[in-house]
């Protein structure tokens, strides 16, 4: 029984991590080491006794060993020649000369990681050799921030890890920056807690456009449109989601709402919504 345990419990984390090679140590000291990528499922039989483990290929063989005469289940990690094995993580926060990125290290490989970040490049395959920042060592998830782009640039992005075999790469990804003479990109967001002379609503900054966000708010009027040119708010700076509070309104009157944001090269509006306040001049006691 403690066999078939360690079994199944190894082959779950066997399929489950893509380890290297299973190794099986049987009673009359032979060895079955099976690379991992050759493995299609396992299962246990009971009936007819013995029982059985089961490896299903995947060129379509089975081996099939009697659980009783197994001694013991390893598996070998390693990676591809001894080097780290990672994965690179999606290009985020992109603006006209910057973007984040990083990565996940899953396997040192056998030796430590000693340094690790991104790489990136205008060309695909980017290496140490092309621009790259160093986030630290060791295994695991690290976030790395991509500095010194060229506006409206398509980049290629890597991820690597080095340790005492050489140095390993993740899969590449791509993103281009943003044009530095684009205006934000914004919605508004749905109008809530609605009475007769006020309302709550406000936007979510997407995109700064390439250039720092300086203003950001609603405006509104009883004319489709709205521009900083009607009733406004204020609410700060920076990209992301904000809440505002319209106020001054008339008691049963339609506005129409959008959200906004300025930077540098102008001011963008967010889709337009409207709205009826309610229909009395005071509130009830």
């Amino acid at each position: 029984m403690k066999n078939i345990l360690t079994a199944l419990l190894l082959s779950i984390t066997i399929l489950s991590f893509g380890q290297t090679t299973m190794n099986i140590y049987q009673n009359n000291g032979t060895t079955v080491n099976l690379p991992v990528s050759t493995i299609d499922s396992l299962n246990f039989t009971t009936t007819p006794p013995p029982s059985r483990m089961n490896i299903y290929q995947m060129g379509g063989g089975i081996i099939s060993i009697v659980i009783g005469n197994i001694d013991s289940i390893t598996y070998t990690v390693q990676g591809t020649s001894g080097l780290a094995v990672l994965s690179t993580d999606s290009v985020t926060n992109i603006d006209s000369t910057s973007a984040v990125s990083g990565g996940d290290i899953v396997n040192n490989g056998g030796s430590p990681v000693t340094q690790r970040g991104v790489v990136w490049s205008t060309t695909p395959n980017p290496t140490t050799a092309n621009n790259n920042t160093i986030d630290g060592s060791g295994t695991g998830s690290f976030s790395s921030t991509l500095t010194g782009l060229i506006s409206n640039t398509s980049y290629y992005v890597r991820a690597y890890a080095t340790n005492a075999n050489g140095t390993a790469y993740g899969n590449e990804v791509s993103f281009t920056t943003l044009n530095s003479n684009s205006i934000p990109t914004i919605t508004t967001d749905s109008i809530t807690t609605i009475d007769n002379v006020s309302a709550v609503s406000g936007g979510n900054i997407v995109s700064n456009g390439g250039s720092p966000v300086t203003q950001r708010g609603v405006v509104w009027s009883t004319s489709q449109n709205p521009s900083l040119a009607n009733n406004s708010t204020n609410n700060g700076t920076n990209t992301g989601s904000f809440s505002s509070s319209l106020t001054g309104l008339t008691a049963n009157t339609t506005y129409y709402v959008r959200a906004y944001a300025t930077n540098t090269n102008g001011t963008a509006y967010g889709n337009q919504l409207s709205f009826t306040t309610l229909n009395y001049t005071s509130i009830p006691t």
